[in-house]
């Protein structure tokens, strides 16, 4: 394999480096279904502690699924996790590992299609239920004549003994629900206006059109970036992105992460635009806790440097619905501690807001995209493949980036 910083690889490569690190990382392996020993739901503690559920649903076909974030953007159908599990379970099986493989699974397997589009079963339709072999055509793709929400409504009621589904497919599901339920939204919104139903403004005071357009690009994008230049406002429309969200519903809390400096500027903006009550955190990591609860006012100001301790217990225990980061820049580098804490932050809506998304590098842009939705430019060795030109010792040294890679989330 080419070394570290060497992005010259091949996906054999990446595959390889995972199969590695299965057996160098002292990964705890338990079987959630002990009486199936191969095509079963396996629990995964990995060397952080976080426990991660891989399903192996046909080895020879290489289908597999797990619940980490690698497995989730890189493209390859495997993760250390996966690795690990199937190395182990090598071990366990000996000389019926074949055997075992070669007879596949009793259950009718339900997974993603490589395409991410529609639903694939694996194996002959035989192994349905006689009453849902219809959803399936005879290559094992969906009915067109099934929505991918419909047929897993009906898959779910016998899922157990006869049919396992992968657990990626609920996932995918919610994406796809909350895609249109946006878009639903903004429209339901703007009409409410124009029948007189909603103010034409959420703010105490009026919004310029190009902050108005902000205002909804933040709030309807539900993941969204936000690169306006200095002095244009972003503060203010991100506020009046969140009360927006907050009059149809969608918000309780919204944690704002912000340079320490630049906490008495939201201060004095939350005030003068809306009447929502806000606290600005202070203190040691003991009194800073008192404050993380579901009652907590709308608005959290926090600094970097605060969040990067806390950031489990202000998932689990203030749990924002909206996440902003002011002056992203301050996670543009992948590697740094920062950036790994604050990617760490869970809220099914967040703000990036920067003046500068792109200073030195273009995979300074990639940790930002990478904090609102992974799968834009999936793992960061393919973003490098596809965006830069590397010089002989691997390393990125020219930029080729299309002007339209973040055009669903960046305005």
């Amino acid at each position: 394999m080419p070394p570290e910083g060497d992005w010259r690889t091949t996906d054999e490569d990446e595959i390889n480096r995972r199969r590695l690190r299965a057996r160098e990382e002292a990964m705890k392996v338990s079987n959630l279904l002990p009486e199936r020993p191969l095509f079963s739901d396996f629990r995964v503690t990995s060397t952080s502690g976080l426990p991660y559920v891989v399903q192996i649903h046909d080895v020879r076909a290489r289908c597999f699924s797990c619940d980490c974030r690698d497995y989730r953007i890189n493209g390859l159908g495997t993760c250390k996790h996966i690795e690990a599990v199937l190395w182990q379970l090598q071990k366990r099986l000996g000389k019926n590992w074949d055997a075992a493989c070669e007879a596949g699974s009793d259950r009718a397997e339900i997974v993603l299609s490589s395409t991410r589009e529609t639903f694939l079963l694996l194996g002959a339709r035989k192994r349905l239920p006689v009453a849902m072999r219809h959803l399936f055509l005879k290559h094992g793709t969906l009915s067109p004549e099934w929505t991918p929400e419909d047929a897993h409504e009906l898959l779910s009621t016998t899922s157990g003994s006869a049919v396992r589904i992968s657990n990626f497919i609920p996932r995918w599901l919610e994406r796809r629900r909350s895609a249109r339920e946006r878009i639903t939204l903004r429209r339901d919104y703007e009409q409410a206006i124009v029948n007189g139903a909603e103010p034409p403004q959420v703010t105490l005071m009026p919004l310029y059109p190009y902050q108005r357009d902000g205002m909804l690009h933040l709030a309807f994008k539900g993941r969204a970036l936000l690169a306006d230049e200095m002095g244009l406002g972003k503060t203010i429309q991100a506020i009046s992105a969140c009360a927006l969200l907050h009059r149809l519903g969608k918000a309780r809390r919204v944690l704002v992460v912000t340079p320490a400096s630049l906490k008495t500027e939201w201060e004095e903006q939350i005030r003068k635009f809306t009447t929502l009550d806000f606290q600005i955190i202070y203190g040691g990591r003991t009194q800073r806790n008192k404050h993380y609860h579901h009652s907590a006012p709308f608005f959290t100001l926090m600094n970097y440097e605060q969040v990067r301790s806390d950031v489990l217990d202000i998932n689990e225990r203030l749990a924002p619905d909206i996440v902003v980061l002011d002056e992203a820049q301050r996670i543009k580098n992948w590697a740094s501690g920062t950036a790994r804490s604050i990617k760490l932050l869970n809220a099914p809506y967040a703000f990036v807001l920067t003046g500068t998304p792109l200073e030195n590098r273009i995979d300074e842009l990639y940790s930002l995209v990478d904090f609102l939705d992974p799968e834009v430019f999936s793992s960061l060795f393919q973003f490098n493949r596809q965006f830069y030109d590397l010089d002989e010792k691997g390393a990125p040294r020219a930029i080729a980036i299309c002007a339209n890679c973040t055009s669903a989330y960046a305005r």
